[in-house]
């Protein structure tokens, strides 16, 4: 007995040294896990941050917001010059040689060469042509006696045209009118008449009606009747108020019209032969005019056989027109060989010196856009570099209709760039540009992305006591793409949070009256803890052993004594944790 008490005590106190071990190992491993977690979440300057070390805290500040408008366009020269063919001939003219696209050219340098063969054989012909003039005189005398007997009859066809135009009107006027006007009083007394027995009729069929010797719908249509003369007596009425005030008149003048018309064609008869006669007694002079002419289309091949050599008319960069003309032109590249047809445009010489950009602002922006703005444009082809332009012109009307996105409606904005730009740069280069509306100064700014909006309210996460964030509601003004003006609800420093809550980590303690529907509204997105039911028996809470082993560990603790025999109380033994 003696040896077995003795043997008890150390093994009582091995008890407790090891339990003592294993709670303040776990207190260790939990206080470990909380500064880990939190080492994770903090940055080197005290601020949160998530696990990709990105920042989730900041603070408002006091500083301008600058407001600006980002758009993409392309470039275009200020000043350009066309060289257009200038031969319109009947034949399609084709290049014999022209100069490399992108060459810069100065005053009459060549530019290219257009072979013509048709053009050639024209130009000869018009010289044999301008010969035959003189043989066309002796059929002008010719024919100067065929004019005169064809004058005399076309007068006295005019003649016969007004004699009949005279007896139209008198035949109107004393047989046809008198007649209408006949008719149309007859069909008056006749509409008078029938409406009066539509009216007896109406009156004693209601008498039947009552005493049920017809039924309704012999009423009716005797109602139907009367209602149809009272229609077709306006219509006599209209009838002889529309004849009078209008066809009438409209008759009359046009019979007197065509006797005026007759009238006149006589006139103009008598004159045009007169005239005919005099252009044909002057026929050798006419000739000589009909050489003129032809000796001015000799002239002007000549000329267009001159235009097939082009000589630059100012100095400046070769574009192609089928480089940066219209859909039509880049179905034509110009090269050697290639077909130029009369009044099509072959080249540009644009000066890039002096240059503008096209800029495409959609309309809920384009009311912000003012002459004057300044902005900052980006060249796809030299990305590194930020030109400074001008707004000078907004077109007033949205551009066609997008392809690709009917809906999109965008209107075009004209920004003058700098001076010289430099090599490389050329018309129709692609770029971006910021457009900068206004500045918003000194006003509290947070980060765009701190800021929630829950129909028409709008919120910010701010430091609460306890590792917690609450909402903040806030009113805000202006933004910009990075930072959003906030009018009241924020004092600079505060600090906002850049992320949404995670679960639990929201305040839900005494919301304001004003913050109650944001709390109700946010229940759904961010559960707190009372709203998470507790996990029955058959359904252990998600991250806790399963329910097995938790009654088993359970048993366990209620079997477990001490060395002595006795039961240890629950509450004095730690623990165990669940991996």
């Amino acid at each position: 007995m003696m040896d077995n008490s003795q043997n008890s005590k150390p093994a009582h106190r091995r008890g407790l040294a090891r339990n003592t071990a294993l709670f303040a190992l776990m207190v260790v491993v939990l206080v470990g896990g909380i500064w880990l977690v939190m080492s994770g979440m903090l940055d080197g300057n005290g601020s949160a941050s998530d696990a990709n070390n990105t920042p989730q805290w900041d603070k408002v500040r006091l500083e301008s917001i600058p407001i600006t408008v980002v758009v993409e366009g392309d470039l275009v020269a200020k000043d350009d010059t066309d060289i257009v063919n200038v031969i319109e001939h009947r034949d399609d003219e084709r290049i014999k040689r022209i100069v490399e696209e992108g060459t810069w050219v100065e005053k009459g340098d060549f530019l290219y060469e257009l072979s013509a063969p048709g053009l050639v054989t024209d130009h000869e012909a018009s010289i044999a042509k301008f010969r035959e003039g003189e043989a066309e005189l002796d059929e002008a005398r010719a024919n100067l006696e065929i004019e005169s007997d064809t004058a005399d009859s076309a007068e006295a066809k005019a003649k016969l045209d007004l004699e009949l135009a005279g007896l139209a009107h008198k035949q109107w006027e004393q047989g046809t009118h008198p007649q209408q006007v006949r008719d149309l009083e007859l069909a008056l007394e006749k509409a008078e008449r029938e409406l009066e027995q539509a009216q007896r009729e109406l009156k004693f069929s209601k008498k039947l009606f009552a005493q049920e010797f017809i039924s309704r719908t012999e009423l009716e249509q005797d109602e139907i009747s009367l209602i149809e003369a009272e229609n077709a007596l306006e219509t006599a009425k209209l009838d002889i108020h529309v004849y009078n005030s209008y066809e009438k008149v409209k008759s009359e003048k046009e019979m007197l019209s065509d006797i005026k018309q007759a009238d006149e064609e006589l006139a103009r008869t008598i004159s045009k032969n007169k005239n005919k006669l005099k252009l044909l007694q002057a026929k050798v002079k006419s000739q000589e005019n009909e050489l003129l002419q032809r000796r001015t289309q000799m002239e002007e091949l000549a000329r267009m056989r001159e235009a097939m050599i082009v000589e630059a008319p100012i100095a400046g960069l070769v574009l192609y027109s089928s480089t940066v003309g219209s859909r039509r032109e880049r179905w034509y590249p110009m090269r050697k060989g290639a077909e130029v047809r009369g009044g099509w445009r072959v080249m540009v010489i644009t000066n890039t010196r002096e240059m503008l950009v096209n800029l495409y602002v959609h309309e809920s922006r384009i009311n912000d856009i003012e002459p004057g703005q300044k902005v900052a444009v980006t060249v796809n082809a030299r990305p590194d570099e930020v030109f400074m332009a001008t707004v000078i012109e907004k077109k007033n009307s949205a551009m066609q209709e997008n392809s690709t996105n009917p809906h999109l409606r965008q209107y075009q904005v004209i920004a003058e760039m700098p001076g010289d730009l430099g090599e490389g740069i050329r018309p129709g280069m692609n770029c971006s540009a910021e457009i900068f509306i206004r500045e918003i100064p000194q006003a509290l700014a947070v980060p765009i992305q701190s800021v929630h909006t829950v129909g028409d309210e709008h919120f910010v996460y701010v430091q609460a006591p306890g590792s917690k964030v609450r909402k903040q509601l806030v009113e805000i003004g202006g933004a910009s793409d990075t930072l959003v003006q906030v009018k009241t609800g924020l004092e600079a420093g505060t600090r906002v949070l850049l992320r949404n809550p995670r679960p639990g980590e929201l305040l839900r303690d005494s919301p304001t009256e004003a913050e109650e529907p944001l709390a109700r509204e946010s229940k759904a997105v961010f559960p707190t803890p009372t709203q998470v039911s507790e996990p029955t028996s058959a359904e252990p809470a998600a991250g806790s052993a399963s329910g097995g082993e938790e009654r088993a560990r359970r048993k366990e603790n209620r079997q477990e004594q001490d060395d002595s025999g006795e039961e240890r109380p629950r509450k004095e033994r730690p623990t165990k944790p669940v991996s």
